[in-house]
């Protein structure tokens, strides 16, 4: 498939997936991680999913009723949870 093939770890974010602060392990655990995030009418398609089943799967958790957040601040929500990761990774082994 696309991510193997290019030694890639889908990480899907998406609403009804695990709390994004409460993966931090796993996230840490990745090599190459691919972050996909879905469109904010529609998502990531359910078939793109369904082929990844051991894929993470994400949610920016958010309080009250609130719609989704768009594309632009999700992915970078994720990048710097990410970023934040990988800095403390770095910093413990120096």
């Amino acid at each position: 498939t696309f991510f193997e093939d290019k030694g890639l770890e889908p990480v899907f974010l998406e609403q009804g997936g695990k709390d994004l602060y409460d993966s931090k392990y796993e996230l840490g655990k990745l090599e190459n991680p691919c972050f996909i995030v879905g469109s904010e009418s529609y998502g990531i398609p359910e078939e793109l999913m369904a082929r990844y089943p051991k894929a993470l799967r994400l949610t920016i958790p958010q309080s009250g009723m609130t719609r989704s957040l768009n594309v632009a601040a999700s992915g970078s929500i994720m990048l710097s949870f990410y970023y934040s990761i990988l800095r403390a990774k770095t910093m413990s082994s120096v």
